[in-house]
C-alpha cells in the first residue's frame, strides 16, 4: 500500500460518524422528561418519609408519646389479626426479620454488592433449621425485648408463662410489664431509631440513583 492510499483511506475513516456518545447529549439524556420524573419521585418519597417521622417525633415530644405507641402497637395487631398469628409472632417478624433485611438489600444497592443479602438469608435459613418449636423462640425473644425495652426497671418479678404472652388479649390489654421506660424506650428503640436509619437509607439510593443518571 503506498502513501497516497494510506492518506486516503485515513481521511474516510475520519469522516466516519464517532461510536461514541457526544458529552453533551449525555447531559441532555439526564434532563429528559422519564428521567426528571423518577428523580421527582425519589425525592418526594424522601420528603414525605421526612415529613411523617418529624411528625410523629414532634407528636411524642408534644405529650403524645402514649398515642405514638398505641398507633402503632395498633398497627402490629391488626397485622397478626390479618395473617393469623399473635401479636408477640408479629412483633418479632417485623423488628427482628423483615426490617433488618430491608436495611441489608437497601446497604448492598447502595453499595451495588450482593453480600449482606445473601449472609442475612443464611444466617435466617440457619436460625429456623435450629428452631424446634416457633411458639417457644417467639416467646423468649419477646422476654429479652421486654426486659431491653423496661430498662432500668425490672419487670422480671412479673413472669408471664409462654401461654400468656402469646395471647393476644392478655398481653394487649396488660400493662403489669410496661415500667415507666417501657413506652419511652419503645419509641426510641422501635420507632425513632428504625426511622432515622430508613431516613439515611433512601436518602442515599436516591442520590446514589441521582449520580448515576449524570
Amino acid at each position: 500500500m503506498d502513501t497516497t492510499e494510506k492518506l486516503t483511506i485515513e481521511s474516510e475513516v475520519e469522516k466516519l460518524p464517532s461510536l461514541q456518545k457526544d458529552p453533551i447529549e449525555e447531559k441532555t439524556d439526564t434532563l429528559k422528561p422519564e428521567n426528571k420524573k423518577k428523580g421527582c419521585l425519589g425525592k418526594g418519597c424522601l420528603v414525605s418519609f421526612l415529613i411523617f417521622s418529624v411528625g410523629l417525633l414532634l407528636l411524642s415530644i408534644a405529650g403524645g408519646k402514649d398515642l405514638v405507641f398505641n398507633m402503632v402497637a395498633g398497627i402490629l395487631y391488626v397485622l397478626s389479626l390479618i395473617f393469623g398469628i399473635s401479636y408477640v409472632e408479629m412483633n418479632i417478624i417485623v423488628y427482628y426479620i423483615i426490617i433488618p433485611l430491608t436495611w441489608c438489600f437497601m446497604l448492598d444497592s447502595i453499595f451495588k454488592v450482593h453480600y449482606l443479602k445473601i449472609a442475612s438469608v443464611t444466617g435466617y435459613f440457619l436460625l429456623f433449621l435450629f428452631i424446634d418449636n416457633w411458639t417457644k423462640f417467639c416467646a423468649w425473644a419477646f422476654r429479652k425485648s421486654i426486659t431491653l425495652l423496661n430498662y432500668p426497671y425490672d419487670w422480671t418479678k412479673h413472669e408471664f408463662s409462654d401461654t400468656a404472652i402469646m395471647d393476644n388479649g392478655i398481653i394487649m390489654n396488660s400493662k403489669i410489664f410496661m415500667g415507666q421506660y417501657y413506652v419511652r424506650n419503645s419509641l426510641i428503640i422501635c420507632v425513632f431509631v428504625p426511622l432515622i436509619v430508613y431516613a439515611v437509607l433512601i436518602y442515599l439510593l436516591v442520590n446514589k440513583k441521582r449520580v448515576n443518571k449524570q
